[in-house]
C-alpha cells in the first residue's frame, strides 16, 4: 500500500531536498576552488581560456547574424526534443555573438519556443502520458492529486527546483489539460 502525503509534507520534503542540493553544490564549488590552486589544473584552465577566446573570435567574425539566430532557435528546438547537450551551451553562444539585451531576448524566445513545443507534445499525447508516468512513479500520484494543493502550483514549483527539466514539466502540463 502506497503512502499518501499531504501537500504540507510534500512542501517540507521539497524544501529539504532543495536545501541538500544547495549544500552539495556549495561543497562541489569549495572543492573546485581548492583544486584551482593546483598547477596542472591551472594549466588546463589556461588552455581552456585560449580555446574559448579562439571560439569567440570565430563566432564574432561571422557576417550573417540572422542566420545565427535561426541556428540558435533550431538548437533550442533540438534541445527540447533530444536533450543530449546542456541548454547553457546555447545561452553562452548567444551571449558571445550578441550584446547582453539581444542575447537575453533570443534566449527567452528560444526557451519559450522549447517549452511551448513540449507542452504541445504533451497535449497531443493526451492523458495517457500522465497515467503512464503515474504508474511508473507512484510518488507523482500524490503530487498531482486534485484534492490537495493545486497541481498547477506544484508543477510551477518543479520549474524552480534544479534537476527537474522544465520541458518535461511542460509536457506533463500539456498532457493534463
Amino acid at each position: 500500500m502506497k503512502k499518501k502525503y499531504t501537500p504540507e509534507q510534500w512542501a517540507g520534503r521539497i524544501t529539504k531536498a532543495y536545501g541538500i542540493t544547495l549544500l552539495v553544490v556549495a561543497a562541489v564549488l569549495l572543492i573546485v576552488s581548492f583544486l584551482m590552486y593546483l598547477e596542472p589544473v591551472q594549466e588546463k584552465y589556461a588552455q581552456w581560456l585560449v580555446y574559448l577566446e579562439d571560439f569567440e573570435y570565430q563566432i564574432t567574425t561571422l557576417q550573417d547574424r540572422w542566420m545565427i539566430v535561426i541556428v540558435l532557435f533550431l538548437l533550442f528546438l533540438v534541445r527540447c526534443l533530444l536533450p543530449f547537450y546542456p541548454q547553457s551551451v546555447i545561452l553562452v553562444i548567444s551571449g558571445v555573438v550578441f550584446n547582453a539585451w539581444t542575447a537575453f531576448f533570443i534566449n527567452m524566445c528560444g526557451m519559450a519556443l522549447g517549452i511551448a513545443l513540449r507542452y504541445y507534445t504533451g497535449k497531443e499525447m493526451g492523458e495517457g502520458y500522465t497515467l503512464k508516468l503515474l504508474r511508473k512513479y507512484p510518488i507523482f500520484d500524490t503530487i498531482l492529486e486534485k484534492n490537495g494543493l493545486s497541481n498547477s502550483v506544484l508543477l510551477f514549483l518543479f520549474r524552480l527546483f534544479p534537476g527537474v527539466p522544465p520541458n518535461s514539466v511542460s509536457q506533463i502540463y500539456g498532457s493534463m489539460y
